[in-house]
């Protein structure tokens, strides 16, 4: 770009760090959920998808470019539709571009612009951040569909509202894994890659709005067994246990399988040192694609479990009452090696992530309480109990209270929890006076 448009490009840039997108609709009011079902493209419908993400990885970084050269003379960050109308530009004179679907690069210019814009916060903030990356072939595994215009579900014979197939612009029809029904409004739909050894794995992850109420609904079940509140601790003998004496026993995922684990990993690291060039070989390959093959199966493990238990719990109790806790912090806290490893296998954000969302939808609150000294006060008389972390059943000397220390620690949570909700309840009623219409009188 030559100087003497400078001046014109700078009235089509963006100069402010943040754009306020007001023109794009809120969703509020909606439930926003992700749904991933894994494909299984056959070896045209691969190297289309790989012709894809090769198109989309050498759109961003002429993107890049641009963006690098116009910060790097105090021109300002573009804005992304700006970054939209050049990669336009670029789709249009490449002829090797024209198989893919336009509207994918859309997103492409919204990631250059994003990933610029961070960059450009965090440095105003005055943050340690990255300058964003050059796209190297390996570092560009994914690309998206912003409108389900682009993709949808068919049958077998390709007949619009089938549900056996899923139909990618530009690609195919292409079977699909995981046969949940979308049962909101599709928008965005993300296409993935995954390498295994030498092979990859294929998935989409499609982006769904849901009205948050219904409207008219309503209902005869008065039972008031759902609507109950409960308390909640989390702990790492056991996964979670309830206020009512409900216990959930934690799966120990990593553990049970970390023997397995470490004899691949010391195997393939051996092999490594004999033989230096042992990374090119078929076999060191084939190692690879086993140990992710495990790492995989122990995560997929890990959450089924986890979103079953939590559909569970939100299913069949009211408002829940859960200690508010910093698991990084007590990650860190701890220098022994073993107590690290419990805390990232038990996976307590996932969980409560998951629990948080899911309560969302079915109306329920996840009230967070502090979590000082739950353990250690009797849930009966109120005493404070001292005991160490050893120590696994409450035995109270002063009301003969013996149950085992996390349930004690629930009720105490819940207990709490409800004390906290009652006295805010009657602050509003005294700053807030009743006050009476006579209009009607």
């Amino acid at each position: 770009m030559g100087k003497d448009n400078f001046h014109s490009f700078r009235k089509e840039c963006t100069h402010s760090v943040i754009s306020n997108n007001s023109g794009e609709k809120s969703d509020e009011g909606y439930f926003v959920r992700t749904t991933e079902y894994a494909l299984y493209p056959n070896r045209e419908q691969e190297r289309k998808l790989l012709l894809f993400l090769e198109v989309c990885r050498e759109v961003y970084n002429r993107l890049w470019k641009v963006c690098k050269f116009l910060l790097e003379r105090n021109l300002g960050l573009p804005s992304d539709r700006y970054l939209m109308d050049i990669a336009r530009g670029i789709w249009n004179h490449n002829e090797w571009m024209k198989p893919i679907y336009q509207n994918c690069l859309n997103d492409v210019a919204k990631r250059v612009h994003k990933a610029f814009r961070s960059f450009l916060k965090g440095r105003k903030e005055g943050r340690n951040v990255g300058y964003p990356r050059y796209k190297s072939r390996n570092r560009y595994d994914s690309f998206t569909y912003p409108h389900p215009q682009g993709y949808y579900f068919v049958s077998k014979d390709g007949k619009k509202g089938g549900f056996d197939r899923i139909r990618l612009g530009k690609i195919g029809n292409i079977r699909f894994g995981n046969r949940f029904r979308i049962p909101g409004i599709m928008k965005t739909a993300t296409i993935s890659r995954t390498r295994v050894g030498k092979e990859y794995r294929w998935k989409i992850c499609i982006v769904w709005t849901v009205n948050k109420f219904t409207e008219h609904q309503t209902s005869l079940d008065f039972e008031d067994s759902y609507s109950k509140p409960i308390g909640m601790d989390l702990g790492l003998r056991s996964l979670a246990a309830f206020s009512d004496g409900t216990v959930i026993p934690n799966d120990n995922t990593y553990h049970r399988k970390e023997s397995e684990l470490a004899k691949v990993q010391r195997k393939l690291s051996k092999a490594i040192e004999d033989n230096p060039d042992y990374r090119r070989s078929d076999d060191y390959y084939r190692m690879r694609a086993r140990l992710t093959h495990k790492f995989r199966k122990l995560k997929n493990h890990r959450r089924d479990l986890y979103h079953k238990t939590t559909r569970d719990i939100t299913n069949n109790h009211g408002d829940i009452y859960a200690e508010s806790l910093n698991v990084k912090e007590l990650s860190e806290e701890t220098e022994s090696k073993t107590m690290k490893k419990q805390f990232r296998d038990a996976a307590w954000t996932t969980f409560m992530n998951m629990l948080s969302y899911k309560a969302e939808e079915a109306g329920t609150i996840i009230h967070e309480v502090n979590p000082a000294y739950t353990s250690q006060i009797c849930s009966r008389c109120g005493n404070i109990v001292e005991k160490d972390l050893s120590v696994r059943t409450h035995e109270c000397p002063y009301c003969n209270l013996r149950v085992d220390r996390d349930i004690n620690a629930a009720r105490n949570i819940l207990k709490r929890g409800l004390g906290a909700a009652r006295q805010v309840r009657g602050q509003r009623q005294i700053s807030e006076p009743l006050s009476v219409s006579t209009s009607g009188i």
